[in-house]
């Protein structure tokens, strides 16, 4: 399970090796969409300065086809990523839920636990 660029991340392990993922608005582009983080940033936790440098960036795919098994959670409010381009690209290879609301912050994600167990079970009970 992972969000953002943690999302695209799972997506990309489920589709690699072949395991089940979900993903919470998840970028589709980090090589293009990390680029306006290029930089002098500050750890959110810490607050220590450090550079995210233009290397991190390219160490990314600059095209990435994913496929796999996962579902993909997407809120149609989130001010960082467009929810809707994200849906157009993801859905014809995963099941994706375009929800009204929310940001890129996914909060709560208690409401979607029963689909996520169908979802497994549905894909556990195709690998056996």
């Amino acid at each position: 399970m992972g969000s953002s660029l943690g999302g695209f991340l799972s997506i990309q392990l489920s589709s690699d090796l072949n395991l089940f993922a979900v993903a919470l608005n998840p970028s589709t582009n980090p090589y293009d969409s990390l680029r306006r983080y290029i930089g002098k940033r500050k750890n959110f936790k810490t607050g220590i300065e450090f550079e995210f440098t233009e290397e991190a960036v390219n160490s990314y795919p600059k095209k990435c086809e994913l496929d796999g098994c996962a579902v993909i959670y997407l809120m149609d409010g989130d001010e960082t990523l467009d929810a809707k381009e994200t849906f157009e690209k993801l859905n014809q290879n995963y099941n994706c839920k375009l929800i009204s609301g929310g940001g890129h912050r996914f909060k709560d994600i208690t409401p979607y636990l029963n689909e996520i167990i169908e979802e497994y079970n549905v894909f556990k009970n195709k690998k056996l």
